[in-house]
């Protein structure tokens, strides 16, 4: 007899199986990290024009233009859950995450790996103060959502509160930063596992562990506090 398998299980198990991630549009399967050899070598060599007091005049720019396309389609997806008209845009999403990494955070990247965690991190930050100044202004209706990549993994619904889902992370957090930075960067980028491991500088056995516990971690969380 066959027994029916939890989709959320089989999806927590995936980033471990194979780079099952995102491409450069919403629904796409190819990873954030993933493309041809000389544009991630190109991208690799501008990222280190950008290193230091020695950065090259328009390197910081040649690095969106290269990366313009996965950026577009991580905004793209993180948007596609709200409805037609919204304020926040995925154009803005991405010309606003350029602003503050470039000109606002300084803007050095090592790797490709922390050049699109530093992304996944800011766009987290942007929806983040962009809901909190909806809740401010009292607009009313439902609460801002973001569509996350492998949802699966942790609820059946593709879209989530984006201000809870900030006051897990951050809880998680607490518990692990570690595990915290895996969720980020697989829930918000769409990294695959090995993509995370290069990211992070660690393996990627120890990313399938911390993913695994992880999202065990957050559906519980879920099961308890999930908004109506």
């Amino acid at each position: 007899m066959s027994t029916a398998t939890d989709p959320r299980t089989s999806s927590s198990q995936a980033l471990c199986l194979g780079p099952t991630v995102m491409g450069h549009h919403p629904g796409a399967g190819s990873g954030a990290l993933r493309s041809t050899d000389a544009a991630a070598k190109h991208l690799s060599k501008l990222l280190v024009q950008t290193e230091g007091e020695a950065t090259l005049p328009g390197a910081k720019d040649q690095v969106f233009s290269v990366a313009y396309d996965t950026l577009r389609g991580i905004a793209s997806r993180l948007m596609s859950a709200e409805r037609a008209g919204h304020t926040l845009q995925p154009t803005a999403l991405l010309n606003e995450t350029y602003l503050r990494m470039v000109h606002l955070a300084g803007g050095t990247w090592e790797t490709r790996g922390h050049f699109f965690r530093m992304a996944a991190r800011t766009m987290r930050q942007i929806l983040i103060d962009h809901a909190r100044r909806k809740r401010a202004q009292k607009r009313g209706g439902a609460e801002p959502k973001v569509r996350l990549h492998d949802h699966n993994a942790i609820s059946r619904d593709s879209a989530v509160d984006v201000l809870w889902l900030d006051e897990v992370l951050d809880r998680l957090a607490q518990k692990s930063p570690r595990m915290a930075q895996v969720v980020e960067l697989r829930l918000f980028a769409g990294l695959a596992g090995h993509e995370i491991a290069e990211a992070l500088g660690v393996s990627r056995k120890t990313i399938c562990g911390d993913w695994q516990v992880a999202c065990l971690w957050l559906r519980a969380e879920l099961a308890d506090e999930v908004p109506a």
